[in-house]
């Protein structure tokens, strides 16, 4: 990802937020690797989860459904890299 998290930054991820109810950034468990994503809820009730490159990860539109159904290991609270 570029911009709020580059290659070796650290991630604290708060265990205790599961669930999406404001657009944030959040962990996610897929296929046995941990991504961080922004999760954003749509006008028409859907969900759009976004990596910060866009070209290269393209959004991809959730329904409830959909989204229930992902792995939210919990919401990133503090991004850091240590020198």
């Amino acid at each position: 990802m570029k911009g709020k998290i580059e290659e070796g930054d650290r991630v604290l991820i708060d265990l205790a937020v599961t669930s999406v109810t404001r657009d944030d950034l959040f962990a996610l468990l897929v296929n046995g690797r941990v991504l961080i994503r922004w999760i954003r809820q749509e006008l028409t009730g859907g969900y759009v989860v976004q990596d910060e490159d866009r070209e290269r990860y393209p959004d991809q539109q959730l329904s409830l459904m959909e989204l229930s159904n992902l792995t939210i290991i919990g919401r990133a609270v503090i991004v850091g890299n240590i020198r």
